[in-house]
């Protein structure tokens, strides 16, 4: 589904040149042009158990093919349970997760909720190690990579078709209980030239959120506290959407109890 109407924002006395900087850069990626709205009632209930043995997870996909194949994004919520370990491994396409719940380690990093892990394509990383009450995290992807699309480490070395990218970590720092301000955004990976970046958005109820035209390989907004309303739909916990290139979402307002929402960008391709 495209939607292409919209309202121009304005609003005095909110500083958010870096925010909106970043999105003024129309990106020349051919991709197919969407605008998804994916809220968490759509697919509740939804998930089935996928992934080796002692690292099986009930995923749920909110956008994608399982099989991995087509175009357009893949975006979905894997849930591990207690003692699950992730192998050391690499995906061909850049990706974002972020951990919602529970507790995992990744070496010296603590996957607590909320952080944010992004790995450009074919860069290593793991094993992720699960805590006593298990762990889940949103994979955000530009393109489905589910179908062979995966290269288990040391084994698979050789499939590797290119130098390792970049590994980032960053947390948030915001809490909808502590909005003050009508609106509060945090850059939690400060834009880089190939439109990679990372926000974190508060505002209290009602409160309009910024638009402009998405920048770089696409972004996903995912909501991890509160709600938001956008297209006559009020999204709660753990509700998505995703924009590709080029486009301007519909207009965003936080809900009747504001929301607190994370925004990531993926790298031009």
């Amino acid at each position: 589904q495209t939607l292409v109407e919209f309202e121009s924002w304005q609003e005095d006395g909110i500083q958010l040149s870096e925010y909106w900087n970043v999105r003024r850069h129309v990106s020349c990626v051919e991709s197919q042009d969407m605008i998804a709205i994916v809220s968490a009632t759509d697919v509740a209930g939804r998930g089935y158990v996928r992934g080796p043995e002692g690292a099986r997870a009930v995923v749920t996909e909110y956008l994608g093919e399982p099989s991995g194949v087509g175009r357009g994004p893949q975006m979905f919520l894997a849930t591990y349970p207690a003692g699950s370990t992730i192998k050391p491994h690499f995906h061909r396409m850049d990706q974002f997760q972020i951990f919602v719940r529970g507790r995992a380690t990744m070496g010296s990093e603590s996957l607590t909720p909320v952080t944010i892990f992004y790995t450009d394509g074919v860069t290593p990383y793991g094993p992720i190690v699960g805590g006593e009450d298990g762990f889940a995290y949103f994979n955000l992807r530009g393109q489905p990579d589910l179908g062979g699309g995966i290269g288990w480490m040391p084994q698979d070395r050789a499939l590797m078709v290119r130098r390792p990218g970049r590994a980032l970590v960053a947390r948030t720092r915001l809490r909808i209980a502590e909005v003050h301000n009508p609106l509060r955004v945090e850059a939690l990976l400060n834009p880089q030239d190939d439109g990679l970046a990372a926000y974190e958005l508060t505002a209290g109820p009602g409160v309009r959120l910024p638009d402009m035209n998405v920048a770089g390989g696409g972004r996903f907004d995912v909501v991890l506290a509160g709600s938001l309303e956008m297209n006559g739909r009020t999204l709660p916990l753990d509700s998505c959407t995703y924009a590709s290139p080029g486009e301007q979402p519909p207009v965003r307002r936080a809900g009747p109890e504001g929301v607190h929402l994370i925004e990531v960008q993926l790298p031009t391709p």
